[in-house]
C-alpha cells in the first residue's frame, strides 16, 4: 500500500515501512532514506508522498551475465546472457546478494576439457554458466560442456569428430558450442576443434580444410553506460600447427591460437576463453573464461546503495564488476 500524495504521518510511515504505528523509527536508517529517495545526505519527507515501499521504480532494468567457460583445444563457451525489463520489485530497506562470478579455467590441450564458468545474478534472477570447451584427447575428454553457451568440441579420437557442448541458456539467451569434423584424410592430427557458443549465434565447427570454428558472437546491451556494448561472446577454436586458429565472437571471446596459449575471455563481459595449441609434450593452457556482469538500472534519482552508481539518461544505473550488495 502506497503512502498518502497529500498530507502524511509519522503512522501512516512507519505502516508503510512495516512497523507498528507506535513504534520510533530514524529517518536517518536505511528504510527511511530509500523511501525517500535519499540513499545519503538529508531525508526530504516530500519525497516519501506516494511511494511504495514494494517499489518499480519506472522500469526496472536487469543486465546479468554468467562468467565464460575456460578453454582446452576448443574455445569455451560464454555465460548465459540476460538483458531484460524485468517486473521484479525490490522491497525498500533490503539487501540482495549480487554474485559476478569469475571465469571459468582453461586447461592444457592434451589434458582434458576447460572448467565451466560460473552462474550469476541478484535476488532471484539468475543465469547459467559457460561450457568449458573440449580437448584433444578421446575418453569423454573431447566433447564440449553444456551451459549457458555450450563449450567447443575437441580433436576427438584420432579419426573421428567430437560434438559441441548444448546450450542451457535457453531461447535467445545462449547457444551451443561448434563440432570438430570426422577425419577424412591421411594426417589425423589435423582436425580443427569447434569454437564456443555466444549468446547471439552458436559456435562455428571445426572443417576438413583444417581450419577452427570460430566463437560465436555475443548480443549487445546498453544499459550500463546508454551506448550499446557486446556481452558474452565464445571462444574461438585453437588446436596444432596445419590447423588456422580462429577468432572469438564479438563480446570478450578470447582467440584461438595453433602456437601458443589461448587468449583469456574478456573481463565482465562473460566471454568464453580460446582454445590453444595442442602438443602431447607439454601442451599450453587454453584461455580462461571472463568473467561476469551485473547491472541494475532504473527510473528517477538514486535510491539504492550498492556497486558503482552512474546516472545515464536520467536513470540510475549500478554496475557490480564483482560480488556485492545492492541496498533497495
Amino acid at each position: 500500500m502506497a503512502l498518502p500524495t497529500g498530507t502524511i504521518s509519522a503512522a501512516s510511515i512507519n505502516t508503510e515501512m512495516g512497523f507498528t504505528a507506535g513504534t520510533t523509527v530514524s529517518f536517518g536508517g536505511d528504510v527511511a532514506r530509500s523511501l525517500a529517495k535519499s540513499p545519503t545526505g538529508d531525508v526530504n519527507l516530500g519525497e516519501m508522498r506516494g511511494v511504495d515501499k514494494d517499489y518499480n521504480v519506472g522500469t526496472i532494468r536487469i543486465l546479468v551475465t554468467g562468467s565464460g567457460g575456460g578453454a582446452s583445444t576448443a574455445g569455451g563457451g560464454a555465460g548465459r546472457f540476460r538483458g531484460e525489463t524485468n517486473t521484479f520489485n525490490f522491497i525498500a530497506g533490503t539487501s540482495y546478494t549480487v554474485t559476478v562470478p569469475a571465469g571459468g579455467a582453461g586447461n592444457r590441450g592434451y589434458t582434458g576439457r576447460g572448467s565451466s564458468g560460473g552462474i550469476g545474478g541478484v535476488g532471484g534472477f539468475t543465469t547459467s554458466e559457460g561450457g568449458g570447451g573440449g580437448s584433444s584427447i578421446g575418453g569423454g575428454n573431447a566433447e564440449g560442456i553444456a551451459g549457458g553457451s555450450g563449450g567447443g568440441g575437441g580433436r576427438g579420437n584420432w579419426t573421428s569428430g567430437a560434438a559441441g557442448g548444448a546450450t542451457t541458456g535457453g531461447a535467445g539467451n545462449g547457444n551451443a558450442g561448434g563440432s570438430s569434423p570426422t577425419r577424412t584424410g591421411s594426417n589425423n592430427a589435423l582436425i580443427a576443434p569447434g569454437g564456443g557458443g555466444g549468446a547471439a549465434a552458436a559456435g562455428g565447427n571445426g572443417t576438413v580444410a583444417n581450419v577452427a570454428g570460430a566463437g560465436g558472437n555475443g548480443k549487445t546491451n546498453n544499459y550500463r553506460t546508454g551506448s550499446n556494448v557486446y556481452y558474452a561472446g565464445g571462444g574461438g577454436g585453437g588446436c596444432t600447427n596445419g590447423v588456422t586458429a580462429a577468432n572469438g565472437g564479438l563480446g570478450g571471446g578470447g582467440n584461438g591460437s595453433s602456437s601458443g596459449a589461448g587468449g583469456h575471455g574478456a573481463a565482465n563481459t562473460g566471454g568464453g576463453g580460446g582454445g590453444c595449441r595442442d602438443d602431447a609434450g607439454g601442451s599450453p593452457f587454453g584461455g580462461n573464461g571472463g568473467s561476469g556482469i551485473t547491472v541494475i538500472r532504473y527510473s528517477g534519482t538514486q535510491r539504492a546503495t550498492g556497486g558503482t552508481v552512474t546516472n545515464v539518461s536520467g536513470e540510475t544505473v549500478h554496475t557490480f564488476l564483482s560480488s556485492g550488495t545492492f541496498r533497495a
